[in-house]
C-alpha cells in the first residue's frame, strides 16, 4: 500500500514543482534508518529533526491503511503521532510551509498551507 503511494507522491511532486525525476532524491524514514543495530537505530531516530529541517520538500505519504487490531493509519493519525509532529515542526522552522505536502488516500498532492492540520 505504501510503496505505490510513495512512488505516486514522488511523481506528483515532480510534476507540481517541475523537477526532473532523475534529480529527485528521496529519504524515507523507516527504510533510511538502520533497523538491525539498536544503537545506530536510536542515533538515527534522534537525528530525524535534522533530516526534516534540511530537506527542500517534505511530503507526508499517508494513505488509509488498516494496521494491527483494525487500527486505521491515515493523514489524521499521522498528525497525532509525536515523532511525525516533530518532523513537521523541524521542517517548518527552516522553510515554513512552503514545499510541504501531504499525499493521502485521495491520491492528490496537497500543500500543507491548505490542509487543516
Amino acid at each position: 500500500m505504501h510503496f505505490p503511494a510513495i512512488c505516486a507522491s514522488c511523481e506528483r511532486l515532480c510534476e507540481h514543482e517541475g523537477i526532473k525525476p532523475d534529480e529527485l532524491y528521496v529519504w524515507i524514514d523507516y527504510s533510511s534508518i538502520p533497523q538491525l543495530n539498536t544503537h545506530t537505530k536510536r542515533m538515527s531516530i534522534g537525528s530525524l529533526a535534522v533530516y526534516s529541517s534540511v530537506c527542500k520538500y517534505f511530503v507526508c505519504v499517508a494513505p488509509s491503511t488498516e494496521g494491527h487490531a483494525a487500527r486505521i493509519f491515515d493523514e489524521s493519525s499521522y498528525s497525532k503521532r509525536g515523532w511525525c509532529r516533530l518532523e513537521q515542526w523541524a521542517r517548518m522552522t527552516v522553510g515554513g510551509l512552503d514545499g510541504m505536502f501531504v499525499y493521502g488516500t485521495s491520491g492528490t498532492l496537497e500543500n500543507l498551507n491548505s490542509t487543516p492540520w
